[in-house]
């Protein structure tokens, strides 16, 4: 002979604050496949059979969700969960076990009734936000939705606003009504929060909230421009949440026989090359970043030019057939052709350099010669140390 099932573990009266998580027990063992284990409340009526929540029977619920029956089956364990308890769950709830072997089900056993009170705030506490799920982080794409709930026995006039900036209009709705705005999650509202606004002055809020996004990494300079000979430098930079892991730097040009990977030094979000060849002119380079949600991938161009060509332009300062001086401009910078033009004057010889440079100088007393560079646009003329005799 089978034997009976028999309550365990059985419900209790319970009092929470509104917003809290209730849960009532009910435990049951010798339960055969014909047996179900339901949960009745005075006002919806069965509402739970074994694990099974039905939405038809919530009158008055808005978020089904928030309701679940939580526990281990294997050991007979049916406890109902009722998270973010408002007034309305509030009543007489029931754990039966029902017989559906016959053609009409029966109950064969209940325990006893328990109260649930969910202790109300004050008007003036609400609107109130309370969201379906409040995790540490969030992946891009998930959906968290927001319910805000009003205690008023008037319509109102609601606004939901994201990080300040208002989602959908003016919308009006009943008291009593608990509404949910569902928040698709991007990368974009990784620090942001959502507000529920009720007549234009009552407000609460949620968030702000972290949400982990793969890398979107790129490049400082998407081309990189070198003479020949000198270090490369490349450095990625972008947004991701959490932080990277690991950058993985790779470089391709078009020649086999190039000796460009003896030369990377990588650094975390830098790659440098040391010594630039001409051969690794256009080479390609990219970085792969990756986090604990995914990877990115950012490129960049190498352009390698050859070395300058400097011109470095002399001028030959006579005194007839005699070389006096060659003089050589400034930092290599090319000026225009300078004539020297020899004028004897009396006892003095004058040089003029025909272009932006004037020199000169005269016989002193002691027969040595005084050079003198006067500056009309810019000097740019060296007479060497050993040209220049005493003043």
């Amino acid at each position: 002979m089978a034997t009976a099932p028999v309550f365990v573990k059985e419900p209790n009266d319970t009092v929470v604050m509104e917003g809290d998580t209730a849960v009532l027990m009910c435990s049951v063992v010798n339960l055969t496949e014909s047996l179900e284990v339901r949960w009745k409340n005075n006002r919806k009526g069965t509402f739970a059979i074994n694990r099974t929540v039905f939405k038809e029977y919530l009158e008055g619920i808005v978020e089904p969700s928030r309701y679940s029956i939580v526990g281990n089956s294997t050991v007979g364990e049916f406890n109902l969960q009722i998270k973010g308890a408002d007034v309305t769950d509030a009543g007489q709830y029931t754990c039966e076990i029902f017989d559906m072997s016959g053609k009409i089900g029966r109950t064969i056993s209940s325990a006893p009734e328990v109260e649930l009170t969910v202790d109300s705030s004050p008007t003036g506490y609400y609107p109130k936000c309370r969201p379906s799920t409040l995790k540490n982080y969030y992946l891009e794409g998930d959906t968290l939705e927001v319910n805000c709930i009003f205690r008023k026995n008037h319509t109102l006039e609601l606004q939901w606003y994201k990080s300040g900036m208002l989602l959908n209009g003016n919308r009006t709705y009943s008291s009593l009504a608990d509404v949910t705005y569902e928040w698709p999650l991007s990368a974009a509202d990784n620090g942001a929060n959502v507000t529920c606004m009720a007549n234009k002055t009552l407000q609460c809020d949620v968030g702000p909230v972290e949400v982990y996004f793969k890398p979107r990494p790129e490049m400082v300079s998407a081309i990189v421009e070198v003479i020949v000979g000198e270090p490369a430098v490349f450095k990625v930079k972008g947004a991701w949440n959490p932080a990277p892991s690991s950058y993985s730097w790779s470089v391709t040009t078009g020649n086999v026989n190039n000796s460009l990977q003896t030369r990377l030094f990588e650094n975390g979000s830098t790659l440098t090359i040391s010594v630039t060849q001409p051969q690794d002119d256009n080479a390609s380079v990219s970085c792969d970043v990756s986090n604990s949600v995914g990877n990115g991938r950012a490129h960049a161009k190498l352009r390698v030019r050859p070395s300058p060509v400097h011109t470095i332009y002399t001028t030959d300062i006579r005194r007839g057939n005699e070389l006096i001086s060659t003089v050589t401009p400034q930092n290599d910078r090319p000026f225009s052709s300078l004539v020297i033009v020899i004028l004897a004057v009396g006892s003095s010889m004058f040089l003029i350099a025909i272009g932006t440079v004037i020199f000169y100088f005269t016989t002193t007393s002691k027969g040595k010669k005084r050079y003198t560079c006067t500056t009309v646009q810019w000097c740019g003329l060296r007479v060497p140390n050993d040209h220049r005799p005493e003043t």
